[in-house]
């Protein structure tokens, strides 16, 4: 009996050396079974479009389905609380925006998550370029323009968005605050009904992702000023971007990434992560998305949360100062 015990205690203690614990033995036999990427929007949304190609270079490759998860509602609270009801193994990730990871803290008093802890980043996914556009009746031919005949007529100029604590608001509040332009908020219903308001005159000026605006610039029923963005971009050549205009601090997009829950096994995290850029550099997903407006993203997970610390420190005070508020 005791020599039983011997061996039992020498076989125990061998196994604690070994490089490989039965929890990482497990991690390499990621995926073992069908995973779920939960996206806050409806079917036939942008985000829904941007991940739908994602999931399925993904299951390609890992050998197993990628389930896409619709939950939409309440600005992607019920997809977090999807997210947060399954276990924390890999298996279920999310697609995620600024308003699930930064904003929604600053709009709901009692969230139901942690934006800063309840997360891990795995990849970013894409990026929607937004740009400015007034209504041709407006005598501006610029973006300087823009603002300085904003500044002249205080409360006149109205700007629209769909929804409030929307991309397209929470940008305008930035731009406002980089700029000193003075316009009045109009919340519409959606980013749609806000276009028919551009162009029948009931609001001046839009700043939202070029798919929406796109098709009304190059018809000539919008005027395009600035280009959100460092540089101009390729579908608008001629349009100057706020970086060359003097407004760096101005510059958005409508982004979006993937996470995991926190706490989910780095080795995980990081198959997560190789596996999603390796999708997202195939040439059919860049035209998919280019198609769309979107720019593919790729990174690594670290390149993620140190993205995610910079547009925390970017958007807290604008949306405070800002004072936004759901209605």
């Amino acid at each position: 009996m005791k020599l039983r015990y011997f061996i039992i205690s020498i076989v125990h203690a061998f196994a604690a050396t070994l490089p490989f614990s039965v929890d990482a033995i497990a991690q390499l036999k990621f995926p073992a079974k069908p995973l779920k990427i939960v996206v806050s929007g409806a079917p036939g949304s942008v985000a829904d479009m941007l991940v739908r190609p994602l999931a399925d270079e993904m299951g390609k490759s890992l050998g197993v389905p990628v389930i896409v998860d619709n939950k939409p509602g309440a600005g992607g609270i019920v997809a977090v609380n999807e997210l947060m009801s399954r276990p924390v193994d890999g298996y279920t990730v999310m697609l995620v925006g600024a308003t699930q990871l930064i904003w929604n803290q600053y709009f709901f008093p009692k969230l139901t998550y942690k934006p800063k802890s309840d997360f891990t980043a795995v990849s970013m996914v894409s990026g929607i370029p937004m740009v400015l556009a007034v209504n041709p009746a407006l005598p501006v031919q610029t973006l300087d323009e823009f603002v300085a005949y904003s500044k002249s007529h205080p409360g006149k100029i109205n700007y629209g968005f769909g929804n409030t604590g929307s991309p397209a608001h929470v940008a305008f509040e930035l731009f406002r605050a980089a700029t000193g332009a003075d316009a009045v908020p109009i919340a519409y219903k959606s980013g749609p009904d806000a276009v028919q308001g551009l162009m029948s005159g009931d609001i001046q000026v839009m700043l939202d992702g070029v798919p929406l605006l796109e098709p009304y610039i190059k018809s000539g029923r919008l005027r395009p000023l600035g280009v959100a963005t460092a540089g101009r971009l390729a579908s608008l050549p001629n349009v100057p971007s706020f970086a060359e205009k003097g407004y760096p601090r101005a510059e958005a997009d409508i982004w979006v990434g993937i996470v995991a829950r926190s706490g989910t096994d780095s080795v995980i995290v990081s198959r997560l992560s190789d596996e999603i850029r390796k999708a997202l550099k195939r040439k059919n997903i860049e035209e998919i998305y280019g198609r769309i407006g979107a720019i593919s993203r790729p990174s690594t997970a670290e390149e993620f949360a140190a993205f995610i610390e910079h547009e925390r420190k970017k958007w807290g005070d604008v949306i405070e100062k800002s004072g936004i508020k759901l209605q």
